[in-house]
């Protein structure tokens, strides 16, 4: 069975990539994409790299306002996070410690 992260690599690996040109790897190729169009650009595999690189971009981009929103969001999501992580793991199944 094939998951969708797979199906995407396929397409985007299928669609971009050139052996013959010799313009890095199958990856490389892929993040490398600039087809704005394909519905699938924004699912393609992409490097930590460039995913940093865009929301770099995207962050100079907000306003403001735009700006203290996000950041309230990621902050009730870190509390969220940090909430869970200290709790003490706990079974369900009778007889587990």
């Amino acid at each position: 069975m094939t998951t969708p992260r797979k199906a995407i690599q396929e397409k985007c690996f299928e669609c971009i990539t050139d052996p013959q040109v010799g313009n890095g790897t199958k990856r490389e190729q892929t993040t490398n994409c600039t087809s704005y169009q394909c519905p699938l650009y924004n699912f393609r595999p992409i490097t930590l790299l460039e995913k940093s690189r865009r929301k770099d971009e995207k962050l100079n981009a907000m306003s403001k306002a735009e700006l203290d929103v996000y950041e309230g969001k990621r902050l009730k999501k870190a509390a969220v996070f940090r909430k869970n992580i200290s709790k003490p793991n706990v079974s369900t199944k009778e007889g587990e410690k």
